[in-house]
């Protein structure tokens, strides 16, 4: 009998051995292998290190940002500050050319009979004529206006010329003054740039069709208008001759 146990068992322990699952790597608690894990571990890591370079990243555009605003507003600052000086220049060489011209009159003659009297229906002003006209022209014709009447559209160099002008003035005026392309330089007639400037505005306007001239308005500030579209009465400049 302990012959036939013997013998049997080892039937037993196979049939044992195949009621068992088929063996398979190690696996965790919620069967994952070592390897899915190590595998969320990189990725983990990858993740943070591009967000930590995300927030490097953003941190140093900020910066950035920032010291370019920095240097707007002090280009703007010195602009503002050039702009003065350049219409406290103008407005000193205005009151020497007036001061020069009294000298030149009085050396001559001591009156205004010395200088060859402006022509009729002008205006005499620091030793320049203004005729103000009333036709309403485009920029071109006005000008082309002002040479027949051996002149130009008024070029304003100081402050004092122009409280004469807005004085005199009674409606919106060509001036000299016309800017070269919609995001160009404004010159004179005599291509000078400007050194005093009465915009009705702190900012140019840049919303119309270039080329565009400017006019004075009755109240004495400039605006930018279509040269060719826009029609205004307007201001012919020439020089007296002494």
């Amino acid at each position: 009998m302990a012959e036939a146990r013997q013998s049997s068992n080892p039937n037993e322990i196979t049939a044992l051995r195949a009621k068992l699952p088929p063996q398979q790597g190690n696996t965790g608690r919620w069967g994952q292998t070592s390897q899915d894990k190590t595998w969320k571990y990189l990725c983990l890591v990858v993740s943070l290190i591009l967000l930590l370079m995300v927030i490097i990243f953003s941190v140093a555009l900020s910066e950035v940002l920032k010291r370019t605003q920095q240097v707007q507003k002090e280009v703007f600052q010195l602009n503002e500050k050039v702009t003065q000086g350049l219409g406290d220049a103008g407005h000193d060489r205005d009151f020497i050319r007036g001061e020069v011209f009294q000298q030149i009159k009085a050396v001559l003659a001591g009156n205004e009979s010395s200088c060859e009297p402006c022509p009729l229906d002008w205006k005499v002003f620091q030793g320049s004529c203004y005729f103000f006209s009333l036709d309403n022209l485009t920029w071109t014709q006005a000008n082309d206006s002002c040479v027949q009447k051996k002149g130009h559209l008024v070029i304003i160099n100081c402050r004092t010329e122009q409280d004469f002008l807005t004085s005199t003035v009674q409606v919106t005026s060509w001036i000299g003054l016309f800017k070269e392309g919609q995001k160009g330089h404004h010159r004179w007639m005599d291509a000078s740039t400007p050194t005093y400037i009465n915009w009705d505005s702190e900012e140019l306007h840049d919303n119309v069709t270039v080329p565009a001239c400017m006019v004075m308005h009755s109240y004495g500030h400039w605006s930018d208008f279509s040269c060719e579209l826009g029609r205004f009465a307007f201001i012919c400049e020439r020089r007296q001759n002494c």
